[in-house]
């Protein structure tokens, strides 16, 4: 573009914006009230779509394509365990146990949510029940959460069943009265275990390890899982592809869950590259064809190996909480389309009482399409303050929808466990540009409209009026 075309395009944006500002000043209430408008309907929409965000987005990103999570078929031959022929995604302990031998994992990790009875020092002080992780060295390794003090067990403590524990910073703080409380000891069912780390807080959105309870707070404590019979740690979430005998039941659990099929460890494990989740899924067909020889394993081999991001996918699609939001966010969505529509009203009678001045405007030689243009642009200065007045209300309805949702099973943040949870109602930058560009999208289209109907007006009935 020439040097001079390119000055007149710049001064004759900057004569279209400064004609917007005058017309803005012209008439403040039904500006404000556009922009209001625009801002309720940003407002009511952002809470739903930060939630939905949350629960799409990856939370490790730096490693989600080296970690898998490892589900095998182990269920009857008559029904598959989800329909269409979808897997269990939770092991037996046999398997956890077997699958250790394999050599291509960089590390691995068995875990299962169960609930802790701890007993706080001092006399008198009242024991009480916390959700808690159970779990192998490999987990601290493979998911590296943030340590305020001391680190993980290690694979030794495994094989040696060392009454070793991991707590978080709100724990510590509650027990002992300090975030550094690393060779304390914490009785966990009556047994003491000795503190060898505790974790900063660590929000994850979802808790993509377990997928039961994706969207409750990290676990406060983390105990071995070669400990899980000692201390009495039944899984809180286990299935059978069998009728049990009514002889196995919580009294003598560790016979129920070594010597049946009962499914209910997830099994992570990380791979560095494509060869070696390559390898792994050939060893894990291999294995299962070894098992079906001892008489496990009666369906057709069906093995997953979903890395981070396709394992949210799978769990996610399915999910009622997802589905849930998703209808929300069409709600709120279409709420704010009614409001776009009030915004059209407001913008057609806010145009109307500056034709006057539009046609003066083309009898000074003004074309129509410079008129539309500051009309546009007028509308987007509009709906840019309406989408930053919708964000300040959008924070204030994530603090409401917390509050709604505190006592949901799946978006609960009030949990047994200590800390806020706040991570998850919390909007991001990229969800702040977002609900500012809705906005301007919106507001842009709800004032084409308004802006053609202005810039056709004849100049001559224009003048007449005056």
């Amino acid at each position: 573009m020439p040097q001079s075309s390119w000055l007149r395009s710049r001064l004759m944006f900057g004569f279209l914006l400064s004609s917007a500002l005058n017309s803005i000043r012209r008439t403040p209430i039904l500006s404000l009230l556009a922009a209001a408008t625009v801002a309720v309907g940003i407002g009511v929409s952002i809470p739903m779509m930060t939630v939905f965000h949350h629960m799409n987005a990856n939370p490790v990103p730096d490693r989600g394509d080296r970690l898998f999570r490892v589900s095998l078929d182990n269920w009857n031959a008559e029904r598959p365990f989800r329909e269409p022929n979808d897997p269990p995604s939770v092991l037996t302990l046999q398997d956890v146990k077997n699958l250790a031998s394999a050599t291509q994992p960089v590390a691995r990790a068995g875990m299962f949510a169960a609930e802790a009875v701890i007993k706080p020092e001092g006399q008198g002080a009242r024991p009480f029940k916390l959700a808690a992780r159970v779990t192998e060295s490999g987990f601290f390794e493979m998911f590296d959460p943030p340590f305020l003090a001391g680190s993980g067990w290690d694979a030794r403590a495994d094989a040696n069943q060392e009454s070793v524990v991991v707590i978080g910073a709100g724990l510590s703080q509650k027990l002992f009265g300090t975030t550094d409380s690393v060779g304390r000891q914490v009785t966990v069912s009556g047994r003491p275990l000795t503190v060898v780390g505790v974790l900063a807080p660590w929000e994850l959105t979802p808790v993509f390890y377990d997928m039961q309870n994706p969207f409750a707070e990290v676990e406060e404590i983390f105990v071995p899982m070669s400990l899980m019979f000692q201390l009495n740690l039944v899984p809180t979430f286990w299935r059978s592809p069998l009728v049990l005998p009514s002889a196995l039941s919580y009294a003598n659990f560790e016979q129920l869950f070594t010597t049946t099929e009962i499914v209910f460890a997830q099994y992570w494990v990380e791979l560095p590259d494509r060869a070696s989740a390559d390898a792994y899924r050939t060893w894990l067909d291999e294995y299962v064809v070894a098992q079906k020889a001892l008489g496990r394993f009666p369906r057709p081999i069906n093995n997953r190996l979903d890395d981070v991001g396709a394992w949210l996918d799978y769990t996610m699609k399915d999910s009622r909480d997802a589905g849930g939001v998703a209808a929300l966010i069409v709600v709120t969505l279409l709420f704010y389309a009614v409001c776009l529509f009030n915004t059209v009203n407001l913008l057609l009678t806010k145009f109307v009482r500056g034709q006057s001045r539009v046609s003066l405007m083309r009898a000074l030689g003004a074309a129509q399409s410079d008129i539309f243009v500051q009309y546009l642009i007028e509308v987007c200065l509009i709906a840019i303050v309406g989408g930053l007045a919708g964000v300040a209300i959008g924070l204030v309805g994530l603090d409401i929808s917390r509050s709604m949702f505190e006592h949901s099973s799946a978006l609960a943040v009030g949990s047994v466990n200590s800390g806020d949870g706040s991570g998850f109602w919390q909007m991001d930058l990229p969800m702040a540009v977002t609900a500012v560009l809705l906005a301007l999208v919106g507001g842009a289209a709800a004032g084409i409209y308004p802006a053609l109907k202005a810039c056709r007006v004849s100049p001559a009935i224009g003048l007449k009026t005056q």
